[in-house]
């Protein structure tokens, strides 16, 4: 599967000038742990929920209006729309991050995928697989093994 076919299509989004009340708010409001920082159409950075935390426990939260170019994660990965899904989570395990910009072919932002999308996508796939096998043994289909054998109601 493709990070395109997971992603966040509305990221929300500020520029680096935005202060951290201003992204807060967007956060709340959309209910997300993150927001994308915009230059001119271009990412430049990630400033998450974390960020801000960590910032105040090492005293370098200056108060609300500080700006999010202060906070953010400057260049974080990004990785493109035609990208598969274990790329995505090769990238977050590798960056240590939950959440990854997506870009189309031209390098603009079409979406945030984060790990929890990743893992809902995951858990459905689990369910449909667990539901065909469910379904194969109150029928009480046979299964064929590589080696010849077969196993009826095998579970």
């Amino acid at each position: 599967m493709l990070l395109i076919d997971l992603v966040d299509r509305s990221p929300v989004t500020v520029v680096p000038e935005a202060t951290v009340r201003e992204a807060a708010r967007r956060m709340r409001e959309r209910q997300v742990g993150s927001v994308i920082v915009l230059d001119e159409g271009s990412v430049v950075g990630i400033l998450t929920d974390r960020d801000v935390v960590m910032a105040i426990a090492e005293d370098r939260f200056g108060g609300p209006d500080q700006r999010v170019a202060d906070l953010m994660t400057p260049e974080p990965t990004c990785l493109g729309s035609d990208q598969d899904v274990e790329r995505g989570l090769a990238a977050m395990r590798g960056r240590g991050v939950r959440r990854l910009p997506v870009l189309n072919d031209d390098g603009e932002l079409v979406g945030v995928v984060s790990l929890d999308d990743v893992l809902m996508h995951m858990g459905r796939s689990l369910g449909a697989a667990a539901d065909l096998v469910r379904e194969e043994v109150a029928a009480g289909g046979e299964r064929s093994w590589p080696d010849g054998r077969a196993e009826r109601g095998a579970t």
